[in-house]
């Protein structure tokens, strides 16, 4: 389960970025956002995450990682971010479903 900070950038219209953190089981893991999808009619986006486990042995430790995800522009209104893991190269599942109340500038 990942949790989740929206994290304001400076600029104008203001853009948010989306840092997504788990815990994994060793420091082995990272995390790497392969693809973010525009977002649909109804302001629901797909974001695709992997976990990978490097080479070696490591101590069995609960490690957060963490990774950034860029949404640009929020307009007002309820937004929905549907997170998909896979691990490796395995296939994607919907894991996690985040909704967002976005306080950008009306368009």
């Amino acid at each position: 389960m990942f949790r989740a900070r929206a994290v304001e950038r400076p600029s104008c219209p203001p853009s948010f970025d989306l840092d997504l953190t788990a815990d994994m089981p060793d420091p082995g893991w990272s995390l790497a956002v392969d693809r973010v999808s525009d977002p649909d009619p109804t302001g629901r986006r797909v974001v695709e995450i992997t976990a990978t486990r490097a080479d070696g042995a490591f101590a069995q430790v609960l490690t957060p990682r963490t990774a950034r995800v860029s949404l640009c522009f929020l307009p007002k209104g309820v937004h929905l971010v549907d997170i998909h893991l896979r691990r490796g190269g395995g296939r994607y599942e919907r894991v996690q479903a985040i909704v967002l109340r976005g306080a950008g500038l009306e368009r």
